[in-house]
């Protein structure tokens, strides 16, 4: 550096990356409101879907949490058919 510039101070670093999903706060809440019920899975469905753009459950997770829009679920108010309990043996 110091051939091509005169100096060997370090050069300012980049800027941080933007998520996928970046810039669409308002699209992800509208979202989030009119399927309240959905897992992450089924929202990343939706946004492919509606926006053309395939993102991973952990991009629609992190974009979620952090507009503070996570929704636990609540698996004691589904019938007792459809819970799925862990097998023990």
């Amino acid at each position: 550096m110091k051939k091509t510039q005169g100096h060997v101070k370090p050069r300012q670093q980049g800027g941080a990356i933007k998520g996928e999903l970046y810039g669409y706060s308002a699209q992800l809440a509208a979202m989030v409101e009119q399927y309240s019920d959905a897992t992450l899975l089924e929202y990343c469905e939706h946004w492919a879907t509606t926006h053309n753009n395939w993102v991973s459950t952990s991009t629609m997770c992190r974009a979620l949490q952090k507009q503070k829009l996570t929704v636990k679920k609540d698996v004691t108010q589904q019938p007792r058919k459809n819970r799925k309990s862990p097998k023990v043996d």
